[in-house]
């Protein structure tokens, strides 16, 4: 019978303890700590349900996405 694993490490662990030992403020706002957990959300953004997982269409789904969240600028009526 194989033993279930209760707990896995993930790498952004490994960062937090080293930010925990060397950092005297909150690791949240250092900026690799900031930096790791953007990288996992784009990652996140730029899954695919399907297709080719080529460079192209990878970064279109990604800005695709981005521009589908942002809001569209409004003009002044006098321009």
């Amino acid at each position: 019978m194989e033993k279930k694993k209760l707990w896995v490490f993930k790498p952004k662990f490994h960062l937090f303890q080293e930010l925990c030992d060397f950092q005297s403020g909150n690791p949240c706002l250092h900026w690799t700590y900031r930096d790791e957990d953007f990288g996992g959300s784009i990652a996140h953004t730029a899954r695919r349900r399907g297709g080719a997982n080529t460079c192209l269409s990878l970064s279109t789904n990604v800005l695709m996405k981005f521009m589908g969240q942002q809001l569209v600028p409004q003009w002044p009526a006098e321009c």
